[in-house]
């Protein structure tokens, strides 16, 4: 029987629970925390269960046992875009938008908190290299944490950067350009946080390593090397597409 994290959430009781090393959530609790009738979104989900990688599981629930029909809470922001605020009753509407903007950054704060602080290594046997997708969007909820923004905001930015309403599921050249800008942001932004954190606990102990100027001054510079990646990215895109507009010339010839 699989553990249950629970997460209260807007006056509802939520939870998050690991399969295969991955954070998954029960789905009834979300649709009827939304006010939303469970009957309706279960046909809707099983009707489309690949698509959102619906699995059932037994998980203990307000003391006893259940199954529960979950959703990989990497699917959650996608499947709740899908509900319309203007679609449903007025008195729920502002409950659906609470859950839109949130509800998925709480649970994946909430599964985080509960992971050990080293990852733990798989044997060479037995370990596998994500596809790039999965990567993308691990790195996606990592970034959202480290800045402290919502996973909403990291999706919008780079909706507009690639010009792609689709983002992230788009093609694979757009997916690893964003991977490594991804990934060299949160190196970045790790470096800075170790950084500080060293700096902090110097001055408890009455010890320099480097001076706040110094520090200020690495910041900067990580700062400045950001920027002229996200130009690089950018120029990189803009060639994506040039390509692809020359090919469809080319085509039609």
């Amino acid at each position: 029987m699989t553990t249950a994290i629970t997460v209260p959430f807007n006056g509802a009781e939520l939870y998050v629970v690991e399969h295969q090393n991955q954070p998954y959530t029960p789905m009834k609790a979300i649709v009827e925390g939304m006010g939303l009738t469970w009957e309706p979104q279960l046909r809707k989900l099983n009707a489309n269960a690949d698509r959102w990688g619906m699995i059932k599981m037994i998980i203990p629930t307000n003391g006893a046992s259940q199954d529960a029909v979950c959703m990989p809470l990497r699917k959650l922001f996608g499947w709740l875009q899908t509900i319309s605020p203007n679609k449903v009753r007025k008195e729920i509407r502002e409950r659906i938008l609470r859950f839109q903007n949130e509800c998925d950054d709480v649970l994946w704060q909430h599964w985080t908190a509960q992971q050990p602080a080293e990852p733990i290594q798989a044997s060479p046997a037995l370990s596998a290299t994500p596809r790039p997708e999965q990567q993308l969007r691990d790195r996606i909820y990592q970034l959202a944490h480290l800045r402290g923004v919502s996973i909403t905001a990291i999706h919008n930015h780079y909706r507009r950067k690639f010009n792609s309403p689709l983002w992230p599921e788009c093609d694979t050249v757009t997916v690893a350009l964003t991977n490594k800008a991804i990934k060299t942001e949160l190196e970045n932004l790790t470096s800075v946080k170790n950084a500080s954190d060293l700096h902090s606990e110097a001055e408890q102990r009455g010890l320099a390593l480097i001076s706040k100027a110094e520090l200020t001054e690495i910041q900067h510079q990580l700062s400045e090397q950001q920027s002229e990646l996200v130009t690089l990215t950018d120029q990189l895109a803009a060639l994506m597409r040039r390509h692809e507009s020359l090919c469809g010339q080319i085509q039609m010839l």
